[in-house]
């Protein structure tokens, strides 16, 4: 991750490319509990979600009301997320 933009590898880091991921605001926090399944969050409360090791990205929530700052992730179906203002959501797996 870079700012505002997502990128990603399947060579190790050799080589990367640009994801084409169409979110908003920044980046705060990126978790993948395993090579497929992976989470991020925004400042501006976007979740978004990718089951394909990070090739493909699909929203799980728009605006959640709260900048999202971390990200925690026990398995591909289960995490929870922290935000401003003392938000707390928890996530299932975006399947």
């Amino acid at each position: 991750i870079a700012g505002s933009d997502l990128y990603s590898t399947t060579d190790g880091g050799a080589q990367w490319k640009e994801s084409a991921v169409d979110f908003h605001g920044f980046i705060q926090a990126i978790r993948f509990p395993d090579r497929e399944h992976g989470f991020f969050a925004t400042d501006i409360g976007e979740i978004w979600f990718t089951t394909d090791g990070g090739q493909h990205w699909s929203p799980l929530e728009r605006g959640a009301g709260q900048a999202l700052r971390g990200l925690f992730c026990t398995n591909p179906g289960r995490g929870w997320l922290v935000g401003d203002g003392g938000v707390i959501l928890s996530i299932t797996g975006g399947e």
